[in-house]
């Protein structure tokens, strides 16, 4: 192993390793707090129109035979959770199961080369899998939507009027005089997001034709080009002499821009305001480059060579040969953003979504009986799926990584080890907002039956506040209607007020008798 202790980047600086791990234990379990740098997601996933449940437990996560091992099912999972929304119990179903591991809060870096060995998941001519190993900012946590708004994919400190209504769309802007959580004053923050691969394995839609598998390679940031800019890129369409995009960007040998997503407009899905002050564009810097059924049989080498700052740069490779290369001064000349400086963490997962690994199915004319079902399992469903994930033939299916290795340069300050760095603070900030970064918990048995009682118990409550409120809504009405009623009642509180004898209470009493009945 000592061979691996060093390794010269492309500049001839010598990086040193700080981080590694090879899986060589056996059957390593990743639920929450049970590893010291990774924890295995357990929730349902919601983002990117997901249709599986990530599960923690060791039958998806965990080591085999000197790999971490990530493993998808086509098994339903189906649970009941609070709705901070409706304030009531839902209930909610997803048809495949899978893992997914992340370093959040727990081992995130800043800078250095990262690789990864990995063979891919299912075969490389079976769409429907989603496999993908990818950075993002601690300030967000993946799949943790509250964590994201107004924080992914922000990467830019510059507060100059350039963007209108700065502080609306980016929670902690350099506009901030007193951001507070321990944050510095006057200084951008976010939580960018580097895609080391995503991949979509080759498959055969109806009216669509084959499409053969690749992996996109990407840098996701905010501030995008504006979406209102008549030169900005339509997602689905190649760049022409028309249009503009970054300069000096670098495709390796086989590798093309990502025409398919330019990027998105982000914000509140409702924004309430005139001008939708809180929406904001997002850039996809992007190159994909086609695989083979090597990459999904073996293992190969993923790397990223990530130097920070404004000056820095990103460059991917696959078996050392480049995919994509981006320079810093080109992204800051085009939005002001800048290469990310923000502790990032490791993230590794095997999802499936119609969005991507599964792509949308004929149309809605020609297959409505089946239009986006995508249960494998279904025999009612098997014409909105690629051909490879017809009656399951796909899975399961497992994703293998053989190690992880960080080098970085000891003598470069912007190379750092930690989640939480003196010039990038994370850690006041999600302490602070427990509800946006903490544990997915679905309702138990006992929780339900609680909920229940408490729906039944205030029911009944309610219920009976209504029949008194009623009853006393007809005793007003009737003391309304009946003559000298009042007069009885005064005169029977008069009596209340007498110290005299049973004689002096009845001769009160008939003199009210009499009174009513004159």
């Amino acid at each position: 192993e000592s061979v691996y202790k060093v390794l010269t980047r492309n500049d001839g600086k010598t990086l040193s390793l700080v981080m590694s791990d090879e899986f060589n234990t056996e059957n390593r379990k990743f639920d929450d707090g049970m590893d010291p740098n990774f924890d295995a997601v357990h929730k349902p996933d919601y983002t990117n129109e997901a249709i599986q449940f990530y599960n923690s437990s060791t039958e998806y996560v965990t080591t085999r035979d000197g790999s971490l091992v990530i493993s998808t099912k086509a098994i339903k999972t189906s649970w009941v959770e609070w709705d901070f929304e409706s304030l009531r119990p839902k209930s909610g179903i997803k048809n495949y199961t899978s893992g997914m591991v992340q370093t959040w809060n727990k081992f995130c870096f800043t800078g250095g080369v990262i690789q990864l060995s990995i063979a891919l998941p299912g075969r490389h001519d079976s769409g429907g899998l989603w496999p993908a190993a990818w950075l993002m900012g601690n300030l967000a946590r993946a799949t943790y939507e509250k964590s994201t708004m107004c924080m992914w994919p922000w990467s830019y400190d510059q507060c100059d009027g350039s963007i209108n209504e700065l502080e609306a769309k980016q929670q902690i802007s350099a506009c901030n005089s007193d951001p507070g959580y321990g944050m510095h004053p006057h200084q951008g923050r976010g939580a960018p997001e580097i895609d080391i691969f995503e991949v979509m394995p080759g498959h055969s839609m109806p009216f669509t034709g084959p499409v053969e598998a690749f992996m996109s390679s990407s840098l996701q940031i905010s501030p995008g080009i504006a979406k209102a800019n008549p030169k900005r890129p339509k997602n689905g369409l190649k760049l022409n002499s028309s249009q503009i995009w970054y300069d000096d960007v670098k495709l390796g040998n086989g590798a093309e821009f990502n025409y398919g997503f330019w990027g998105q407009e982000c914000g509140p899905e409702r924004d309430p305001s005139v001008n939708k002050i809180h929406k904001y564009m997002e850039d996809a810097i992007s190159a994909n480059r086609y695989l083979n059924e090597t990459h999904f049989d073996d293992h190969h080498l993923y790397t990223l060579d990530w130097q920070p700052g404004p000056q820095g740069y990103l460059y991917w490779y696959l078996d050392d040969e480049l995919i994509l290369g981006i320079d810093g001064l080109s992204i800051q000349k085009r939005t002001g953003a800048m290469i990310p400086m923000e502790p990032m963490y490791l993230i590794l997962n095997t999802a499936i979504s119609h969005r991507w690994g599964m792509p949308e199915p004929c149309p809605v004319a020609s297959c409505s009986s089946c239009w986006r079902c995508y249960d494998c399992t279904n025999p009612d469903c098997q014409c909105s799926l690629p051909d490879g994930m017809k009656n399951c033939k796909n899975l399961p299916a497992e994703m293998k990584i053989d190690f992880i290795r960080l080098y970085q340069d000891l003598e470069d300050s912007s190379h750092t080890i930690g989640c939480s760095p003196d010039r990038f603070p994370t850690a006041e900030f999600i302490q602070a907002h427990p509800l946006r970064y903490m544990n997915w918990m679905p309702m138990t048995a006992s929780s339900q039956t609680r909920y229940w009682s408490f729906i039944i118990t205030s029911s009944v409550i309610l219920l009976l506040l209504m029949i008194a409120i009623i009853m006393q809504c007809c005793i007003n009405r009737y003391k309304k209607q009946v003559p000298g009623y009042s007069k009885l009642t005064h005169s029977m509180e008069l009596s209340g007020m007498l110290s005299g004898t049973l004689s002096e209470k009845g001769r009160v009493v008939e003199i009210i008798s009499n009174e009513r009945f004159i």
